[in-house]
């Protein structure tokens, strides 16, 4: 597992993110991570994980799909966390 490092302007996909933007289950994203066939993810604290959203957009982008900013904002609204001002 990653070190977390995180690029300004990027931020951390926790895995009801994920749920919500990629539409793939928990379980198939480990199968997938661990085949290198989804990003890997990186360690937040002892007991949290998170995905790069640049590097999940990428993933996005090479399966033909273009992720809607509005998706992550819905999920962080509904986990009660604040979306940045700019998604892009």
């Amino acid at each position: 597992m990653r070190h977390l490092t995180v690029a300004q302007g990027d931020r951390i996909l926790r895995n009801s993110d994920l749920n919500v933007i990629t539409g793939v289950s928990r379980t198939t994203r480990w199968r997938m991570e661990r085949a290198g066939e989804f990003p890997a993810r990186r360690r937040i604290t002892n007991g949290a994980v998170g995905w790069l959203a640049s590097e999940v957009d990428e993933w996005l982008k090479s399966r033909g799909v273009a992720r809607d900013p509005s998706c992550a904002a819905k999920s962080n609204a509904e986990a009660g966390v604040s979306t940045p001002p700019d998604m892009s």
